[in-house]
């Protein structure tokens, strides 16, 4: 994987501890790590790298499962609206 840039890592953190992000029980595969992503963008209001939502979301307490044959991953992830 590649080094995230620590800068995107705390933006997706901060969009994770703003509650739009929220541990469930299972593993979430209606959104993967990429579409987590964007809309981590679309909230914080600056870029956020793939590897820097995976980095923040693992760093964060999430688990993730990587998808067979991508770099992307789901997380036991349920989105809110805050």
């Amino acid at each position: 994987m590649l080094e995230a840039s620590p800068v995107e890592v705390k933006n997706a953190k901060f969009w994770i501890n703003e509650g739009f992000a929220r541990p469930r029980k299972t593993i979430n595969r209606r959104i993967s790590s990429y579409g987590l992503k964007h809309l981590a963008e679309r909230q914080v209001g600056s870029y956020i790298s793939n590897e820097a939502l995976i980095q923040a979301m693992v760093e964060s307490g999430f688990r993730a499962q990587q998808i067979r044959g991508t770099t992307n991953f789901y997380f036991n992830v349920k989105l809110t609206e805050v």
